[in-house]
């Protein structure tokens, strides 16, 4: 392992980086996992490189005249109708999150001045399937829900605990508080216990984990507790924490419209599907199920990540109904 950190220009130009992103190996997974553990601040400008690396590698197919108007008449209705314009920003300087984080505690003072001193009771917040929506709380936090999420919002005094409850995905972006006010996010199972951090959480069905992307959170249940730290991925399982060390940026990837799969099994790739969108995938045999899939896919519109994903590994899905598809 390397005694020093990769530069930028170094890490662009390595070849079993510009692997690892484009084609995983178990061995490769393991090199960048080590080198994020012996280097975690290094883990924003790896995210970034991945980012940029992916970017340069999109081949683009040859196509006619008459499907290029035709898909910019459908892009451009999609986008006077639906997709809101987001600015680009530069990852290397903070200025413009040192800026919005400003303007954010701007609205809250004056949201407080309105309200006379009197901080909103409990509230409830969802998405429907397909949707995602950003709040932002009462306390400065924000909160990404995905799509059909579930969020209840306790209320609060303005010195006790703050606390929710969490039926689907979301990822948060606590305030830190003075007198070290601590923020909970209650499951089924444990409880995440936050004084001011960056993570997603995930509780759907069968499955409730946690990605750590900055800060440390406490992972409590009802007879065990354990420390969960940036870049680490704790599954419930079986009744106990399973810790371990992952790509943060696959975790958070459906924020910006993405779906992030590193040698995911087929199968917990439908199964995600069916969560954001509702509707159910059938898989032809269990073969298949346990077949993998390595790629970055897009996820703000059902047709269009189905098709990615018969683009990336030799499918066919077939449609059965409005709400039944069979992977072939």
């Amino acid at each position: 392992m390397r005694e020093t950190p990769f530069t930028w220009d170094q890490l662009m130009s390595e070849p079993r980086f510009r692997k690892w992103v484009l084609n995983p190996t178990p061995e490769l997974n393991q090199f960048w996992r080590l080198y994020l553990v012996r280097f975690p601040q290094e883990e924003a400008q790896v995210r970034q490189a991945r980012i940029a690396t992916k970017a340069t590698a999109v081949k683009l197919p040859e196509v006619s005249e008459q499907a290029i108007e035709a898909g910019w008449n459908v892009l451009s209705e999609k986008i006077q109708t639906n997709v809101p314009v987001v600015p680009l920003r530069k990852f290397t300087y903070p200025y413009y999150r040192v800026a919005a984080a400003a303007f954010a505690l701007l609205v809250l003072a004056a949201g407080l001045w309105l309200y006379n001193g009197k901080l909103p009771a409990a509230a409830t917040y969802a998405t429907e399937f397909g949707q995602v929506k950003t709040l932002n709380l009462p306390d400065g936090s924000t909160v990404s829900l995905n799509a059909n999420t579930r969020m209840k919002w306790a209320g609060w005094d303005g010195t006790s605990a703050r606390e929710v409850w969490l039926d689907g995905e979301a990822f948060f972006d606590i305030r830190k508080l003075p007198g070290k006010v601590p923020f909970l996010v209650h499951l089924p199972e444990f409880d995440v216990v936050v004084k001011g951090t960056r993570f997603n959480v995930m509780n759907r069905k069968t499955t409730a984990e946690v990605v750590l992307e900055e800060g440390l959170v406490a992972l409590r249940s009802r007879d065990k507790e354990t420390d969960l730290h940036p870049s680490q991925k704790m599954r419930w399982t079986e009744g106990r924490f399973v810790i371990t060390y992952v790509r943060q940026d696959m975790y958070a990837a459906w924020r910006n419209g993405l779906l992030d799969f590193d040698e995911t099994p087929l199968h917990e790739v439908a199964s995600r599907v069916a969560d954001l969108y509702g509707v159910e995938l059938v898989i032809e045999n269990d073969q298949l199920a346990k077949k993998t899939i390595s790629g970055v896919l897009p996820s703000k519109d059902l047709q269009n990540l189905l098709t990615a994903i018969e683009a990336i590994y030799p499918v066919r899905i077939e449609k059965l109904s409005d709400n039944k598809y069979l992977i072939r």
